[in-house]
């Protein structure tokens, strides 16, 4: 019987046509296209060295198996498929070439053979093409086990700006034990809604259904997230390690709660040096009918430009912290000022998460 040739071509598809990959980069599931006699099939590759590659037909017909093994030089894929009948071993050639990301082309050499005797050979054409993985993550070692950590007890502490899979990520809380990870500027529509579960953070990716597991680990979200590649009886489903890492907080302490809009009171006049309670020290003067000046730290040195000015009864503005702009809100409180400074958390010179942070300040003695 004629059995068209196996799957070796679906290595072809190397991640890069411009340069040599390692056969590591071809692991996984490849479709090879229906042409000719031969409908469509499907084979599972893995490396066993960085230029070499086995796997095996996922679907061949009854009483067969065809296992292939792959030599990978540069763009070219060569090697061998065995297909076996019980006892009886059959080899056919194949020969393929890269022609896109995720696309390759060639020939298959066919048989035709009975109780371990080839009666013809031949080739035939074929194109293969990668069935991608479906994932938050889907490259990188996997982890089998799930995530461990410290338990997380409140999500307010993680609120604010993560870098992540992609870019820039914002953690939202939406309950009491209900968060979303929400991507910001990148994967459109992959949104990870997540629920605190015996101390770890479990949920799925909303527009893929996919489940992602992090935990509390040395100030970052340590876990794994699932991918699936391929449908029905050829599925697989893995995991790939995930991280996300705190961003740059500006003015802010993480972890801090929510600060509310300070009492309509007195703007009184604000000239002179304060301290606020993180140990910097606001110099204003006034100019016009504004106050401004400098948050510096003790030896001077600037953290940023502030302008305010008076409006229903409270000092509002805004910081400046090199291009980056928080808003400030202060009233008159128990001989000094009160109230709250915006906080931002940055990626790449892009805002990706604001709040604000409560402040108090406290005017210097000043003696004549």
């Amino acid at each position: 019987m004629r059995q068209a040739s196996f799957a070796l071509g679906a290595l072809l598809a190397l991640a890069s046509v411009a340069s040599a990959q390692s056969a590591r980069d071809l692991e996984g599931l490849w479709r090879r296209l229906p042409a000719g006699e031969s409908g469509e099939k499907f084979y599972r590759l893995a490396a066993t060295s960085d230029d070499a590659l086995e796997g095996a037909l996922l679907d061949p017909p009854d009483g067969l198996e065809c296992h292939v093994a792959l030599k990978v030089s540069g763009k070219k894929l060569t090697g061998a498929g065995t297909w076996v009948e019980g006892e009886h071993r059959a080899e056919a050639k194949w020969e393929l070439t890269l022609d896109a990301p995720g696309k390759a082309s060639g020939r298959l050499e066919w048989l035709d053979w009975e109780d371990g005797t080839i009666h013809g050979r031949g080739w035939e054409p074929h194109r293969f093409e990668r069935v991608a993985r479906v994932g938050l993550v889907t490259e990188g070692d996997g982890q089998a086990e799930e995530p461990f950590g410290d338990p997380v007890d409140a999500l307010e502490p993680l609120a604010g700006g993560w870098a992540g899979p992609g870019g820039a990520w914002s953690l939202e809380v939406t309950g009491a034990k209900r968060a979303r990870l929400v991507p910001v500027g990148h994967h459109d529509g992959q949104t990870i809604e997540v629920e605190v579960q015996r101390g770890v953070l479990r949920g799925t990716v909303a527009g893929l259904g996919t489940e992602v597991e992090l935990a509390w680990s040395e100030g970052k979200l340590d876990g794994r997230a699932a991918w699936t590649e391929g449908q029905g009886e050829v599925s697989q489903r893995g995991w790939a390690a995930v991280t996300f890492t705190r961003l740059r907080r500006i003015d802010g302490v993480e972890g801090a709660g929510a600060a509310s809009e300070p009492a309509a009171g007195e703007a009184a006049p604000l000239d002179g040096v304060w301290r606020r309670d993180d140990g910097l020290f606001l110099r204003l003067q006034p100019e016009g009918g504004q106050a401004v000046g400098v948050l510096s730290a003790r030896d001077g040195a600037v953290r940023c430009r502030v302008r305010l000015e008076a409006k229903n009864g409270r000092w509002v503005g805004t910081a400046n912290w090199d291009g980056v702009e928080t808003r400030w809100e202060l009233t008159a409180s128990g001989g000094g000022v009160a109230g709250r400074c915006e906080w931002v958390d940055v990626h790449d010179g892009r805002v990706v998460s604001r709040g604000w942070a409560g402040r108090v300040f406290k005017p210097l003695r000043r003696v004549h």
